[in-house]
Order: structure tokens, then C-alpha cells, then sequence
């Protein structure tokens, strides 16, 4: 998040205020959470075998 906002004032955006960081920090962590979310469903699926065909000639 410091690069993040030392980017944004690199390029002109001028200083982020309280109200900036905290929108920063929410919109980091929700994609940072989200991101976890979704991957954990991604490999439980496939641990659990629900990405498999149903007429999968392999299984018994």
C-alpha cells in the first residue's frame, strides 16, 4: 500500500488523505480476500473430485 501511494504521487495525484488510505486499504484487502476465497473453492474442488466428468470411464 506505501508503493501504491507512493506511485499516486509520483504521477500527480497529490497526497492520499485518512479517507484515501482507508479507502486503499479496504479495496487491497477485500481483493487480497476475495482472491484467497476463490482459490481455496478452486482447490477444494478439484480435491474433491467435482470437476470431474460424471461418465469418467476411470472411476469405479
Amino acid at each position: 500500500m506505501a508503493a501504491i501511494s507512493l506511485v499516486w504521487t509520483a504521477i500527480g495525484g497529490g497526497p492520499l488523505g485518512l479517507h484515501g488510505l482507508i479507502a486503499l486499504s479496504l479495496g487491497v484487502l477485500g481483493t487480497v480476500g476475495l482472491t484467497w476465497a476463490l482459490m481455496a473453492l478452486a482447490f477444494k474442488s478439484s480435491r474433491e473430485g467435482w470437476d470431474d466428468r460424471p461418465d469418467d470411464p476411470d472411476k469405479p
